[in-house]
């Protein structure tokens, strides 16, 4: 009997042989390894390694092919515990191992290539392994020049001097000239009006259902805010800093009644924190049913004249203005210079100009941590 919690390398120096015969009796079960469902890959490695099997990495280990593999692999037969992907998002998702944000079932198109060398599945489409190598590790080799696994830069395609090692990698199948604009935000209906899965599969490890009711685990592919800040590093924020945490019980019940009184969600992150989804819907309209909470969203179609008037007044070119950012900085008397382009409210779960989205979390008794 495997003890709970026991890691990878305990279980198979102490089995010895039995290990051995467990392999060839897994080979029979796993016989159509591809066809495994997640959750008992799950179940099987928590039979053999532990509940916690995950944070002990199997890779560069000769004792830990078990970890991955229903056999020893051979050139005709991997013998995987499932497919090219849950193999490794059994580990690689949900806060265990490291993750990445790319999603798989990818093909050729106008905007990506997909070279030669990279692999695919048999139905021409992405998996994991078109992107990752994992043999340098279970030949224990290239251990320092392989830390991530990525297959090197095929010799057709251009590497710019000065650019990013892994920016150059990218562009063995992303257009250059197409993917620096590549918005998953726009584009998430096709135009019938169906949903374009690939969108949500840049953020999400699955596809959610529109039509089912709101859920709090998301399954996106990192921690909400990691997700957002991926992508959005320098986007100016006012308040960002104080917003990012734990609302207090008097915070978080009026909230609750938000969300009932104007049917809206306005979700906190996987620790229970205010982050960017709370207030910002990142969602295009007609993604959910209009009735749907996760569809609520207020988008401004222009600034408000008074606004653009205020902050004309406050950037105008030789006038002084004296502000007080009431964050602990001194005042001072210079030209304010705008950080950024004044735009109109977009993607907001609820008009924040007006005071509705503010009074959601803090009512009309103004801030309470």
């Amino acid at each position: 009997m495997i003890k709970e919690g026991m890691n990878i390398r305990g279980w198979l120096t102490g089995a010895g042989l039995l290990a051995t015969v467990m392999v060839l009796v897994m080979v029979l079960d796993y016989a159509r390894a591809g066809d495994t469902p997640l959750a008992d890959i799950e179940a099987e490695l928590t039979r053999s390694f532990g509940a916690e099997f995950y944070r002990e990495d199997p890779h560069w280990r000769a004792n830990a092919c078990g970890a991955c593999h229903a056999a020893r692999p051979d050139r005709q037969q991997l013998y995987l515990l499932g497919d090219g992907n849950t193999t490794c998002t059994v580990c690689h998702t949900r806060g265990r191992a490291s993750r990445e944000p790319h999603p798989v079932g990818g093909v050729d198109s106008e905007a990506v290539t997909i070279p030669a060398e990279f692999s695919l599945d048999d139905q021409g489409r992405t998996t994991c392994l078109t992107c990752h190598d994992h043999t340098p590790a279970c030949e224990r080799r290239d251990r320092r020049e392989k830390v991530n696994f990525l297959r090197p830069v095929p010799p057709t395609v251009e590497v710019v001097a000065g650019e990013p090692e892994l920016l150059n990698f990218c562009y063995s199948c992303h257009h250059r000239e197409d993917a620096e604009g590549y918005n998953p935000h726009e584009g998430q209906l096709d135009p019938i009006g169906a949903v374009e899965e690939r969108r949500c599969l840049f953020c999400h490890s699955q596809v959610p259902d529109p039509e089912a009711e709101p859920a709090r685990d998301y399954q996106l592919r990192k921690e909400m805010s990691v997700t957002c800040i991926g992508c959005h590093l320098l986007t100016p924020h006012a308040g960002a800093a104080e917003h990012l945490e734990q609302p207090s019980e008097k915070t978080l019940a009026a909230v609750q009644q938000a969300e009932q009184e104007l049917g809206v969600v306005l979700p906190l992150d996987e620790k229970g924190r205010v982050t960017c989804a709370t207030c910002h819907n990142p969602h295009e309209k007609g993604v959910f049913p209009p009735s749907h909470p996760a569809g609520k969203r207020y988008d401004e179609e222009q600034l408000p004249p008074e606004v653009y008037r205020k902050y004309e007044q406050m950037v105008r070119p030789g006038k002084p203005v004296r502000r007080d950012f009431r964050l602990g900085l001194p005042d001072f008397r210079s030209e304010v210079r705008p950080v950024s382009e004044l735009k109109p409210e977009r993607n907001m779960r609820l008009p924040a100009r007006e005071g509705t989205l503010c009074a959601a979390c803090h009512g009309a008794g103004g801030i309470d941590r």
